[in-house]
């Protein structure tokens, strides 16, 4: 199977992510109007929103860390470092928030630290998609080597890492060598009219336009991550178009940075959904494979040996009659030598669809005990039972006219049966009758029915 990186873009996806865009811009005309208008403080907003960002983008990160060790691709450990940037960032944003743990922000911030880390968060996320945009066209042809495996994703985890790390210490310490960004009672107009509002607006409007073109929307991933890109130019956009805290527009903004944090996790977990409808479907092709004959589809000798011995144990539990068949094909040998064995084979699938045919119940099972013999299993039946459906089973392939050079003229069958009512009988005491009854079936002249007469013993 491919990986999240192989996967060819259906077109429910990309009518899904049109329906995304369509609403993301939908809510940018709705909102331009009034993104300025203060709405309600809720003191309890930013934790919920920060801790959704923070599990969906350190999820999305994992995933996509997880993805990188199975297939190698750089791409994938640059995402996913991306991902952990913003999942880093949003957390110490979150604690240097004035207001939420402490009236001036944790982690020695300033009234300007947390304004700070909303500026290198959203101009880093861009910076470090364009970069995995780069790494990707750089590595497309070949994995990397297994022994460069943990450096690479090191480096590509490690890095934004430790710029998410440096952000919040610039943001927290050195306060004096930033430019101040917002104002005493939450205004941050002067991003909005300065160059570093239009710069985040500049570097995410790249990015979304760079995975477009890069990608194409060829694959699941690009379709989404382009997706992502715009959310998050529709969150810088509208947070400078709302100016201030807690405004119509911040509250968007918000909104928006949610969608751009959940939908590559949705799609890597509609992969991973994916993955494991395809190993189930898989493992039940495997499972019946095991238990099926190559040639002729019914079960084979394995399945038989299994199943008959939990049919006579059932039948010692409830007291039930079991009726076994043993049927052989009447001078097959001569048939094969007469007309080769790919006749034969042929001749062995028609005799196995024609018996199976006759097992008509569900308990009922037909399996291929060995070169052209056959073998039916009959639970709850009793000797007038297994004698009517021995008739079914050798009229059934007669009457499907396979010349041979037999004195019959057609392929016929041979069919010994026995049945065991009460007491049970041992494991293989019912199976050894129903082949004595064969034996006796093709020593009195073939294309006949014959029940064993050698008595069961009890187990």
């Amino acid at each position: 199977m491919d990986d999240v990186t192989g996967l060819r873009a259906s077109r429910r996806h990309q009518a899904l992510a049109a329906a995304v865009t369509l609403a993301l811009v939908a809510t940018v005309v709705c909102v331009v109007p009034i993104a300025s208008v203060s709405g309600p403080v809720i003191a309890a907003f930013l934790p919920l929103f920060a801790m959704a960002v923070l599990l969906t983008d350190g999820i999305t990160a994992y995933l996509l860390g997880s993805q990188f060790v199975i297939s190698r691709e750089p791409f994938l450990a640059s995402l996913s470092g991306a991902y952990a940037f913003t999942a880093i960032t949003v957390t110490l944003q979150l604690l240097m928030f004035p207001g939420v743990f402490s009236a001036q922000g944790l982690l020695g911030a300033s009234a300007q630290s947390a304004v700070w880390m909303w500026v290198f968060w959203h101009g880093g996320f861009p910076f470090l998609l364009l970069s995995s945009a780069c790494v990707r066209r750089q590595t497309r042809i070949d994995p990397i080597q297994p022994n460069r495996l943990r450096l690479v994703g090191l480096l590509c985890i490690g890095i934004p890492l430790l710029l998410a790390a440096g952000g919040a210490w610039l943001a927290a310490h050195c306060d004096q060598l930033l430019p101040p960004l917002i104002a005493a009672g939450g205004s941050y107009r002067t991003l909005s009219t300065g160059p570093i509002g239009p710069a985040i607006i500049a570097i995410n409007l790249v990015t979304v336009i760079a995975i477009c073109v890069s990608g194409r929307f060829q694959t699941t991933l690009d379709v989404w991550l382009a997706v992502a890109a715009l959310a998050n130019l529709v969150d810088a956009s509208l947070t400078l178009l709302g100016s201030a805290r807690y405004s119509i527009g911040w509250y968007a903004a918000r909104a928006a940075s949610v969608v751009a944090s959940t939908t590559v996790l949705s799609v890597l977990l509609w992969e991973i959904n994916r993955l494991y409808r395809g190993l189930q479907r898989a493992h039940a092709r495997l499972q019946e494979f095991s238990i099926r004959d190559g040639l002729t589809g019914v079960y084979n000798r394995r399945f038989f040996d299994e199943r008959y011995a939990r049919e006579i144990e059932r039948a010692k539990r409830t007291g039930r009659p079991l009726s076994v068949l043993m049927v052989d094909v009447d001078y097959f040998k001569l048939f094969n030598d007469t007309h080769g064995h790919q006749r034969g084979d042929e001749c062995l699938i028609a005799v196995a669809t024609a018996i199976s045919r006759q097992a008509a119940r569900p308990g009922d099972f037909v399996a291929r005990y060995g070169g052209e013999e056959f073998v039916l299993v009959l639970p709850d039946t009793d000797r007038a039972g297994a004698a009517t459906v021995s008739e079914r089973v050798r009229d059934a392939v007669s009457a499907l006219r396979i010349p041979t050079p037999t004195p019959s003229g057609i392929v016929t069958l041979s069919v010994g049966a026995s049945t065991i009512e009460r007491p049970p009988p041992a494991t293989d005491a019912l199976l050894r009758a129903a082949d004595t009854a064969l034996y006796m079936a093709k020593n009195s002249g073939r294309n006949r029915v014959c029940f064993s007469d050698v008595a069961v013993p009890a187990s």
